[in-house]
């Protein structure tokens, strides 16, 4: 659905079974992309917000294909998807998907990590990942040649995806504690 910010009623865009996640690159770029998440798949779908469905641009065939996250590029030319919970020989792999059909890339990250998530930085030059282990977990960022840097490396908290805002100097991470604040705003 689309709602303007000044009000008004809200607009049908899209509508399948089981739409995922959507995202849209940054102006002036003008993709969009959804998903949809089948038993064995997970298909893409350009989409124009305000004339709604586009083409259908690539599908993914896993027997487990609920736990791969993605990202739009924020220059609207590349997904980049990472799989959750990955078998031993898939460890710290990324896909890289053309939208324009050029010949998918694979990232292989060295060492043995398994990703969370996966989000581009506001360059679309490089992705933010944090790793998941049973015990403790990082924030990488990664180029598009696989060398990962770690940047954080929490104590007693998991971070669970970093997105970068526009001018890349800033980055919101999502974070999961043990400890909570609790605050109390009060309307005016």
């Amino acid at each position: 659905m689309r709602v303007p910010l000044a009000g008004g009623p809200p607009h049908e865009v899209a509508r399948a079974n089981w739409i995922n996640n959507h995202q849209c690159a940054r102006a002036p770029a003008t993709v969009c992309v959804y998903s949809v998440a089948g038993d064995k798949q997970v298909t893409f779908y350009t989409f124009d917000p305000f004339k709604g469905t586009g083409t259908k641009v690539f599908e993914l065939k896993d027997e487990l294909s609920s736990l791969y996250n993605w990202a739009l590029s924020p220059d609207g030319s590349m997904l980049a998807l990472a799989r959750g919970k990955f078998g031993e020989e898939e460890r710290g792999q990324i896909r890289i998907v053309f939208l324009n059909g050029a010949p998918e890339k694979q990232i292989n990250l060295n060492g043995s990590v398994n990703l969370a998530s996966v989000d581009w930085a506001a360059d679309s030059k490089s992705l933010w990942a944090p790793t998941t282990d049973e015990k403790e977990n990082e924030l990488l960022r990664i180029d598009l040649h696989g060398n990962a840097r770690s940047v954080w490396h929490p104590k007693k908290i998991k971070v669970a995806w970093a997105i970068p805002s526009r001018d890349g100097k800033k980055l919101a991470l999502h974070v999961n504690s043990t400890s909570a604040n609790i605050w109390m705003l009060e309307r005016q």
